[in-house]
Parts: C-alpha cells; structure tokens; sequence
C-alpha cells in the first residue's frame, strides 16, 4: 500500500515541476479556442458593406501570454460601433479608409478603378464630397456590433472557458 502512494507522490511531482509551461500551454490553447469563438460572432453581428471590409479585418490579437483582443482593424471601426455626430467631415485624404470606400462604392465590383482620366477622377472626387457631405449633415448611426457580440458570447465563453480548462488540467496531471 505504501508502495502504491509513493507512486502517486512521484508522479504528482513529475506533474508540478512540468505544471507552469504545461499550464500555459494548456490554457493559452483554451484562450485562443474562445477568441476564435467571439471573433466568429463578431464577424456574423458586423454590419457588411459593399466589400465587407470591417468584417475582414476582425483579428485576434495576442496582448499576454493568456489574453487575446478581438478586434476590427479599421480606422472608421470606431465610427460604425459607436456612430457620429454630425458636424464633421471624414478624412478625405488619398489611401484613407472613407476614400477607399468611395471607391469602392463608386465601383462595386472590387476592381481598381482607374482614375487616370479626369473625368474620371472628377466623377471620383464628385462622389466622395457628396458623401463626405451628407455625414456632415447628417452623421452616421451607431452600430454596437461589438456590444452585441459581447451579450451574445459572454456565458457561452465561460462555459467553454470552464469547461475546456477543466479537460486540459485533467489531462495535463494524468
């Protein structure tokens, strides 16, 4: 019977001397595996636009060695979430996300325009006052898709959090 605990003992503290990197292993795993899950409903609550842009630059960022931020990757996320007031013209600079969207707008295929003519470059600058113009009036409403992400996958993040957590000390002290 002594023979049987001393074993017990002995693998108990092969397991507590491998435990920290096994440990972060472990858990950066089940870390990583919910931020796929809330960047997934992040993707779905997003609003989709003519290039769905927003929705593809929702990354997951490493901040630490168990914390993961899930994110859009956009200049004008920040404007769709929590909306503008009016009052203000976007930045209309050459390479700004608003100029690309414009366009993109004024074409809808994906393709690169081209805008070497000027009255097609005109067209271009036209299209991109008269929005710019119609935000000033007007603003843009806000669209909480991150908020609603968060309501959406807050328990069913602590219950994967928990339970995947669980598993993997249990297989990590087998």
């Amino acid at each position: 019977m002594s023979g049987f605990m001393e074993l017990d003992a002995q693998r108990m503290r092969l397991a507590l001397q491998r435990a920290p990197a096994g440990l972060n292993h472990v858990l950066g795993g089940v870390v990583d595996g919910a931020a796929q899950m809330v960047a997934a409903v992040a993707k779905a609550e997003a609003p989709k636009g003519l290039n769905s842009q927003l929705v593809n630059s929702i990354q997951i960022e490493r901040a630490g060695e168990l914390e993961r931020l899930v994110r859009p990757n956009t200049e004008y996320a920040q404007y769709v979430h929590d909306g503008r007031k009016p009052g203000k013209l976007p930045d209309m600079r050459p390479g700004s996300d608003f100029m690309e969207y414009v366009r993109l707008r004024v074409r809808p295929d994906g393709k690169k325009r081209d805008l070497r003519s000027n009255r097609q470059y005109r067209g271009y600058l036209d299209d991109a006052w008269g929005i710019a113009f119609a935000i000033k009036a007007r603003g843009i409403a806000p669209n909480p898709f991150m908020a609603r992400t968060y309501v959406a996958t807050a328990i069913p993040v602590q219950a994967y959090l928990r339970a995947h957590t669980e598993a993997g000390l249990r297989e990590l002290f087998a």
